[in-house]
């Protein structure tokens, strides 16, 4: 599965635990297109739920334990931690 660079932002966000309003916040969209993302990357990967994908991506190495507070993958440009 090839991963678009709005994937590789919206992975360490929705492993957060980040609502898709929350979400939508930090990068400048929509909670509509959130959710469409966030669809999009389910199918893509076959994930049953939002649990099911970041299970999968840790699996899979794309994502890697961050600080304690945020995932991280080797593409994700920075975040603004903590979220206020």
């Amino acid at each position: 599965m090839r991963l678009a660079d709005r994937d590789i932002d919206m992975l360490p966000l929705i492993a957060s635990g980040l609502s898709d309003k929350q979400i939508a916040s930090v990068l400048g969209l929509s909670p509509a297109t959130v959710s469409t993302y966030v669809r999009d990357l389910l199918v893509k990967s076959g994930a049953v739920n939002r649990a099911h994908l970041v299970a999968l991506t840790f699996m899979a190495g794309v994502l890697l334990p961050g600080d304690g507070r945020a995932p991280v993958w080797s593409g994700v440009r920075h975040l603004p931690w903590p979220l206020t």
